[in-house]
């Protein structure tokens, strides 16, 4: 069981008004995390102050699954320009084939479309995750999480992230249906060393938007195991 699983969604941003970071759309439709039950502790009553002796740095391990086409959830990160990409839950495919006409409006009110109804848009050069723009992305988020995890420290615990995870058709299912984040099997059928994983997606950009995160997954003790757009 982990301390904590992380996804950080990284947005494109426009240059007026200034970039901010936005509530995640599971925040903005209200869906709650899921609960994943942990062996090592019932409820959530802390069972012990946590000190420097009894805490070691936290373990970071990058997940960039979702910045690749061949593990990306279909329809959420853009390769190609023109493709389609949807917001939020518009339907299981795009409106009228290739010829279709995008309902995702590119302005300042796709965000509230996206939570109140879902849409599909179209791939601009702008969304595109290029080899180019991934290794930025890549580079910057190893040398912030190593930063990061000699600043915090946790109560480690036993065995491998995440493995014994109870799947029923996939692995952290409402992470992949609900926050869109790639997740390989592997995090439920042997695990990863680490105390969190944090996952980066680039959804194709919201106007005035930074970014954005939230729990899709948490513990029994309510610590977040999964962080989503």
């Amino acid at each position: 069981m982990a301390a904590a699983i992380l996804l950080l969604s990284v947005g494109a941003t426009s240059s007026s008004p200034p970039a901010v970071s936005a509530p995640s759309l599971l925040d903005a439709l209200g869906i709650q995390a899921e609960v994943h039950p942990t062996p090592l502790h019932r409820g959530r009553r802390r069972l012990q102050i946590l000190t420097r002796e009894n805490t070691k740095p936290l373990r970071l391990h990058l997940d960039f699954g979702s910045l690749y086409r061949e593990t990306a959830v279909p329809y959420t990160t853009c390769f190609q320009e023109g493709a389609w990409y949807r917001r939020g839950f518009p339907g299981p495919e795009p409106p009228g084939g290739p010829t279709g006409v995008a309902t995702c409006p590119r302005d300042s009110t796709e965000w509230s479309v996206a939570a109140e109804q879902g849409c599909w848009g179209r791939c601009t050069e702008a969304d595109l995750v290029t080899p180019g723009g991934r290794e930025v992305i890549e580079h910057v988020a190893t040398v912030i999480a190593a930063e990061v995890s000699q600043l915090l420290a946790v109560e480690r615990v036993s065995g491998n992230l995440e493995k014994g995870y109870t799947v029923e058709s996939l692995c952290l299912s409402d992470c992949q249906t609900t926050a869109f984040a790639a997740v390989d099997e592997a995090y439920c059928s042997e695990g990863v060393e680490a105390d969190a994983v944090l996952s980066i997606t680039k959804p194709p950009g919201f106007e005035g938007v930074a970014g954005s995160g939230s729990a899709c997954a948490t513990e029994a003790r309510g610590r977040p195991l999964w962080r989503a757009p």
